[in-house]
């Protein structure tokens, strides 16, 4: 799954675009199954590290917004 991802992703992080050729990375749910989100391979990406510790249990959307945030900074 996690090879199919990547190449879906062009082995880039979901949410931040940082390449993850050599570099650990998580399986996330898009949508948080806490939030109703489906255990499917629909909902799945690949996520850096920093990514998915910061977004949490956040949708999306939300995150979206957290990143844009601390670009702003």
């Amino acid at each position: 799954m996690r090879a199919l991802l990547a190449e879906d992703q062009n082995n880039r992080c979901y949410y931040c675009c940082r390449l993850l050729i050599g570099v650990p990375a998580h399986i996330d749910h898009k949508k948080p199954l806490s939030k109703g989100g489906a255990d499917s391979i629909e909902n799945y990406c690949l996520a850096c590290v920093k990514c998915n510790t910061m977004k949490a249990v956040h949708s999306v959307e939300t995150f979206a917004l957290r990143l844009l945030q601390f670009a702003n900074y």
